[in-house]
C-alpha cells in the first residue's frame, strides 16, 4: 500500500484527525485516512497515522484492507472539510 500510496495509484481522503492520545506521541496529530481508487473512486482501504510536528510519521498501521462496502467512512468532497 505505501508504494501505491507514493506512486499516485491510490488517492488519499483524511477523514478524522485529531490529537494523539498515546503520551508517546504527546504533540502529534492522530489521522484516519481512507485509501480510495482514482478512476471508480472505490474505497479500498484504512490507515492510521500518527504524525508529529516536523511532519514524520512514527506510527502507521492499516484499519481494514477491504472489498466490502466501506460506506461508513465517508471522503470529503472536492471543497468540503469534515
Amino acid at each position: 500500500m505505501d508504494e501505491k500510496r507514493a506512486t499516485g495509484e491510490l488517492v488519499e481522503a483524511i477523514v478524522r484527525r485529531g490529537p494523539a492520545t498515546n503520551r508517546k506521541y504527546i504533540g502529534g496529530e492522530s489521522r484516519i485516512i481512507k485509501l480510495i481508487t482514482p478512476e471508480r473512486r472505490r474505497h479500498v482501504g484504512t490507515i492510521h497515522e500518527i504524525v508529529v510536528a516536523e511532519g514524520s510519521i512514527p506510527h502507521s498501521h492499516p484499519k481494514d484492507y477491504t472489498r466490502r462496502d466501506c460506506s461508513r467512512i465517508r471522503a470529503p468532497e472536492p471543497g468540503e472539510t469534515l
